[in-house]
């Protein structure tokens, strides 16, 4: 059997194994609460995975390990609220609620009432209150209420038997929700109550159990659970980061959605198979890159101890690039994974060791703590053939592009 086939056979197993823990996921409470939670995912599951200036190179001098999360970026570039003191001079009544609550006692007031009905299994009351609500505009409300509420109806409608209403309240909220994976979720239930009232119509009376229906929801995530363990599988067995993150991010997009479906299935997949994906970015591939900059180190090591004439000044400056490129590298690949940690989608592998390692290659021997420069350039003091230096006294970028251009004239 071919290297290949034997990748294919040892996933399939695992696929096959983790499909089935998925279909039997410990589901004992029967409680129709459960139905009633939101389905919202937090700020440590943005939609984007990760923001391109995450992945941008780092300069080889900077000592920043933490590049900030997307939500904290956009949350700083947002324009205060403006205050209802001029609804209050017009006599305009104040809203009852916040249309953007993340809570349910902040909630505005209609939605809430429904919701509360609801979990308290007043079914018939909760769909009078909460269905005309479903017809409103998408911009009435932000997503956790349009979830919850949505959640609420549909939930109540299958209490009192109302089957086709539910799956109809299923789609109508859910097209009002934004965030696509928690849209999708509700389009997912309503899959799930149409092929039950086709091929179980005599059985449907079992499912106004939570337990029991959220088993046969989670058959439907059968795909985006084997397309996360194929891309994680994909993701281990590369060892260029482009090609990593190209896979861990197939593999988040569909973790996302299965969050969004049942989070006890996407809890189990993020701890045991996600987390330690990530983690590889330091254990693997970034310790190959800082291994690498550590033999390109002792290259300069090496080159620094016989003289240097003019015309080896190219293959210097070249050397020392080299060197500064696998830094880079390395600080990119320790900023990610520290990125990816403080939304709790890595684990507790050291990124800031092996930073802090990387960042070390950028100084020469000695006491001094002089760094690694190009050199080459003519100063006010004369030509300046010095290999190493102050960091104070290191070439600006500028420096370093005119001295190339040197280089190519000679």
């Amino acid at each position: 059997m071919t290297k290949s086939a034997k990748h294919s056979v040892s996933l399939s197993k695992v696929v096959c194994t983790f499909t089935v823990f998925a279909l039997v996921s410990v589901f004992s409470a029967g409680s129709a609460f459960g139905q009633l939670e939101s389905n919202v995912l937090g700020d440590n599951w943005p939609t984007l995975f990760v923001p391109p200036y995450v992945m941008e190179l780092p300069q080889p001098n900077t000592t920043e390990l933490q590049p900030p999360r997307l939500e904290d970026r956009l949350a700083a570039g947002k324009v205060a609220p403006q205050s209802d003191a001029a609804s209050d001079l017009l006599g305009i009544e104040s809203k009852d609620g916040d249309p953007e609550a993340t809570r349910l006692e902040d909630m505005m007031k209609a939605p809430r009432e429904a919701i509360t009905l609801a979990r308290a299994g007043k079914y018939e009351e909760a769909i009078a209150k909460g269905e005309p609500l479903l017809s409103q505009d998408r911009a009435t409300y932000g997503d956790y209420t349009w979830d919850l509420l949505t959640s609420a109806v549909a939930w109540s409608q299958m209490q009192t038997g109302a089957w086709s209403d539910s799956i109809a309240s299923r789609r109508l909220g859910g097209s009002r929700i934004r965030d696509k994976d928690v849209k999708q979720y509700h389009m997912i239930v309503a899959r799930t109550l149409e092929r039950l009232q086709k091929d179980s119509p005599d059985k449907l009376e079992q499912y106004k159990d939570h337990a029991q229906f959220q088993m046969e929801v989670i058959k439907e995530l059968q795909e985006p659970v084997r397309q996360i363990l194929r891309s994680i599988e994909l993701a281990k067995n590369i060892n260029i980061l482009n090609g990593r993150v190209r896979n861990l991010k197939v593999a988040y997009d569909n973790l996302r959605l299965v969050m969004a479906v049942d989070r006890d299935t996407g809890n189990k997949i993020l701890n045991d198979y996600f987390r330690p994906a990530a983690d590889s970015l330091i254990t693997e591939t970034a310790q190959t890159v800082l291994e690498a900059g550590q033999k390109q180190y002792q290259v300069l090591v090496r080159a620094e101890e016989k003289p240097m004439a003019r015309s080896q000044i190219a293959a210097w400056n070249s050397e020392v690039g080299k060197l500064w490129n696998l830094v880079r590298e390395a600080k990119r690949l320790a900023r990610l994974h520290n990125y990816l940690q403080r939304l709790e989608l890595a684990g507790n592998a050291d990124n800031g060791a092996l930073f802090n390692s990387a960042h070390e290659l950028l100084f020469a021997p000695g006491e001094l703590r002089h760094v690694w420069q190009t050199t080459g350039r003519s100063t006010a003091h004369g030509f300046d053939m010095r290999r190493r230096a102050p960091s104070t006294e290191t070439p600006s970028r500028t420096e370093q592009r005119e001295a190339a251009e040197r280089e190519r004239e000679w």
